[in-house]
């Protein structure tokens, strides 16, 4: 039986130690000392682009290093949405936050297929029942009492009356 350990999975680690060791400062967080701060050194943008090659080839490519004698392999596995994940995390999170998904990432590795169709299952499921969910319309009007700016003129009935004078 072969066992090997993808090298690949190294690099969240690294990256989020080497952020945490050069990047910050003890006032500022991560993005704000990396992007805000007003000395944007040559050696800065050097790590930036460095890091942002080394998640583009890691993404697509893995090294992978055998425990038992088997020759190192490098082979094109496809895209990996865990790595993806550890990667984001690894950049954004601090150390103490990201070990703690970093740890939960490598040790649900072996389901992330299965998570992944549960996830679609429930996502799925809770469309369905958003979608069963009836459709109720409400019409509000209103009456408006239209007055005539100009009222009509009152007719008074004027009775004639014949007074008999007398004499």
């Amino acid at each position: 039986m072969e066992l090997v350990i993808d090298l690949r999975y190294t690099i969240p680690p690294l990256l989020n130690f080497i952020l945490f060791m050069f990047l910050t400062s003890k006032n500022q967080p991560l993005a704000a000392t990396f992007f805000i701060d007003e000395s944007f050194s040559i050696l800065k943008f050097a790590f930036l682009v460095a890091s942002i090659l080394l998640i583009l080839l890691f993404l697509f490519f893995s090294v992978e290093f055998p425990v038992t004698p088997h020759p190192i392999s490098l082979r094109a596995r496809g895209f990996s949405v865990a790595l993806l994940v550890s990667l984001v995390v690894s950049i954004f999170l601090p150390p103490s936050l990201f070990w703690v998904s970093f740890l939960f990432i490598i040790v649900t590795l072996p389901w992330h297929n299965q998570l992944f169709l549960l996830f679609i299952f429930l996502f799925r499921y809770f469309a369905r029942s958003l979608r069963s969910i009836p459709t109720i319309f409400i019409y509000i009007t209103q009456n408006y009492e239209e007055r005539d700016p100009f009222p009509p003129p009152q007719v008074v009935e004027l009775q004639p009356e014949t007074d008999a004078i007398e004499v």
